[in-house]
């Protein structure tokens, strides 16, 4: 995301950017900030719908995981 800037940001969520600089240091602070409250959320999600399966349901199980990071398209994007 080499064209986000702290400006664009700031404009996108309506505040200055000297309000931005209150709470993170950096345009790449907020982008790991995000990736990590993704990345949280999408592990929580994969232990709950996990938690009651057995063992031996690997399709099922797969279907899980696809779905938990197809809603996630950030992170996927972070990711790559």
């Amino acid at each position: 995301m080499p064209d986000l800037s702290l400006n664009s940001i700031a404009q996108r969520v309506g505040l200055s950017k000297a309000n931005i600089y209150r709470y993170f240091e950096s345009r790449e602070a907020i982008l790991l900030h995000l990736f990590c409250d993704d990345l949280r959320n999408y592990t929580l999600e994969i232990e709950q719908n996990l938690a009651n399966l057995a063992a031996g349901n690997e399709i099922v199980i797969a279907q899980v995981l696809t779905n938990a990071f197809l809603t996630r398209p950030r992170l996927a994007n972070c990711l790559s």
